[in-house]
């Protein structure tokens, strides 16, 4: 597009009917200046313009393109001209939209990357867990563990029989620190960081042990997850209020027939074994491994007390064992036994 002959026809035409520049410019509502250097092809005209312009002076667009009026000598030229402009301006087009694509792209692309960091970064970063234990002459039982990536928050639940005071380390790599001495009835929470009670990453990977130490007996306690944060939605569930009802319990009825139970809880001792079942939850104690049994989500966590390699969580569908974590190969061999002498035998 020759913008300099552009300006000179429309000067021309401008002239014709004896306007001024200003007059030219009320038109089309500019400042006078930019008529000015359209004439003088110190400005390029936009498709805009020269709508305008053709409308003002009753041309149409490809005389002013060609800058004169078609005539049968220049006819063909005309356009020609007009052609290679409609090319150019599609060619800007083309390139506009693969502009503006590739920048819906970059965008999306940065968007994607910043949920998927965010995503994985809080994936599974808040858990709960049921806490209990025991030894010879003490019981732990509704102990709650929130384990999130800002905050934790330990309570180790009812101690039967009571005791005035407590001890609880924690341990790793065969290292034991003290993380709390005093009454019982205690929830502790820290802050996440590299001295938290509670290390996120070596609690999860089962390189982190808690104990409390009651009268001098040792109790290590057992952990058993009963939520995590690991959906991308959450239905909404009927509102707690005054039509809510409390959770009940049952004891089944062969726990009723072996052990000896009282209004909450069950218990019973045999030569080798301590078992006890309360809330639902079923914990059996041997001389060197501990099983705990949560009725309700059919989960299975085996500790053996004297290598933890060991141990497993597993959960229990269709009568079939699906391993969590941990030694799953221990898990598939020590599941059936578990089966055969327990389950079948106290809550089948």
């Amino acid at each position: 597009m020759d913008s300099e002959k552009i300006g000179k026809f429309i000067k021309q035409l401008r002239e014709e009917k004896n306007w001024t520049q200003e007059q030219l410019a009320e038109k089309m509502f500019c400042e006078r200046s930019k008529i000015y250097k359209l004439e003088n092809g110190k400005r390029n005209f936009k498709l805009e313009d020269l709508i305008l312009l053709g409308e003002i002076f009753n041309v149409n667009l490809e005389e002013l393109i060609g800058g004169e009026k078609k005539t049968k000598k220049n006819q063909e030229i005309i356009e020609i001209t007009f052609k290679k402009y409609l090319k150019s301006q599609n060619t800007k087009l083309k390139r506009l939209k693969v502009s503006l694509v590739s920048l819906v792209l970059a965008l999306g692309l940065v968007v994607s990357l910043i949920l998927s960091m965010y995503f994985f970064n809080n994936y599974k970063s808040i858990r709960i867990y049921h806490v209990d234990g025991r030894s010879k002459n003490y019981q732990l039982d509704n102990g709650l563990l929130v384990l999130s990536k800002d905050k934790i928050y330990l309570d180790i639940g009812k101690i039967n029989p009571n005791a005035k005071e407590i001890s609880i380390y924690s341990e790793k790599n065969n290292t034991r620190t003290l993380v709390y001495k005093g009454e019982p009835n205690h929830l502790l929470y820290d802050f996440y960081g590299y001295e938290a009670l509670i290390s996120y990453k070596d609690f999860i990977e089962q390189k982190q042990d808690l104990y409390v130490i009651i009268n001098n007996e040792e109790i290590k306690l057992n952990f058993l997850e009963e939520f995590n944060n690991d959906k991308f939605h959450y239905s909404e569930t009927e509102k707690m209020g005054t039509n809510s009802q409390e959770k009940v319990f049952t004891i089944p009825t062969k726990i009723k027939e072996n052990f000896i139970c009282d209004e909450n809880t069950c218990s019973l001792v045999t030569k080798n074994e301590l078992m006890s079942f309360a809330v639902n939850i079923l914990v059996i104690q041997n001389k060197d491994s501990i099983y705990t049994y949560d009725v309700e989500t059919n989960s299975l966590f085996y500790e053996n007390e004297k290598n933890n390699t060991l141990n497993f969580r597993g959960k229990i569908e269709n009568n079939k064992f699906y391993c969590l974590s941990g030694n799953c190969k221990n898990g598939e061999k020590i599941y059936p036994k578990f089966e055969k002498s327990y389950l079948k035998k106290y809550l089948n």
